[in-house]
C-alpha cells in the first residue's frame, strides 16, 4: 500500500516542470545576449560619434586658421599707413566690417609698444597685448595663429615701408 501523500507526482508534471524551466533559461539567454549586444552597439555608436566629432574639430580648426590668417594678411595691409599716422577713426572703420563675422570676437590694434591703441572691446585700450590677451604668442614677421583659452587668436605684424608700427590681433571662437 502506498500513502498518497508520499507517492510521486505524475511524470506528466515533471516534464512541464523541466520544460518550463528550460525555455526560462533560453529566454533567459537571449534576453542577456540582447543586453550584451545592445551595450556593444551603444560603445559602437559612441567611439563612431566621438571619431566623427574630432574630424569635425580638426576640420574646423582648419577652416579657422585659413580665415584668420587671411583676415590677418589684409588687415595689416589695410591698417599699415593708418596705424604709421596715427589715425584711429580710419582703423576703428576697418576692423568694425571684420567684427561682422560673428565669430570673431574681438579685434585690437596695438602701436610699436604694443599698447592696444584701439579695439572693438574698448576695455582693452591702453592694456599691452600680453596682458589682454594672455597666451599670446611672440612678435614675428608672419601671421601667427595660436590656440588661446577660448579659441584661436591671430597676430598680425604692421609695418609700413619695412618698418613695424605695431600689431594687430583677431580673436576667433567656435562659440555660436
Amino acid at each position: 500500500m502506498t500513502n498518497e501523500s508520499t507517492a510521486r507526482p505524475p511524470k506528466r508534471n515533471s516534464l512541464f516542470l523541466y520544460g518550463a524551466l528550460g525555455s526560462s533559461l533560453v529566454l533567459a539567454g537571449v534576453l542577456v545576449w540582447q543586453l550584451v549586444r545592445g551595450a556593444q552597439m551603444q560603445q559602437r555608436f559612441a567611439d563612431e560619434r566621438a571619431r566623427m566629432s574630432a574630424d569635425h574639430d580638426r576640420e574646423f580648426g582648419v577652416q579657422a586658421e585659413q580665415l584668420l590668417r587671411t583676415s590677418g594678411v589684409l588687415l595689416g595691409m589695410v591698417i599699415s599707413a593708418p596705424l604709421a599716422a596715427e589715425d584711429f577713426a580710419t582703423i576703428e572703420n576697418q576692423i568694425k566690417g571684420l567684427i561682422r563675422e560673428r565669430q570673431i570676437l574681438v579685434v585690437a590694434v596695438a602701436d610699436k609698444t604694443d599698447e592696444v591703441r584701439i579695439a572693438t572691446n574698448h576695455k582693452l585700450e591702453g592694456q599691452r597685448l600680453n596682458e589682454a590677451f594672455p597666451g599670446l604668442p611672440p612678435a614675428s614677421a608672419s601671421v601667427a595663429v595660436s590656440t588661446i583659452e577660448g579659441g584661436l587668436v591671430a597676430v598680425i605684424p604692421v609695418a609700413e615701408a619695412g618698418v613695424s608700427v605695431g600689431r594687430a590681433v583677431i580673436f576667433y571662437t567656435r562659440k555660436e
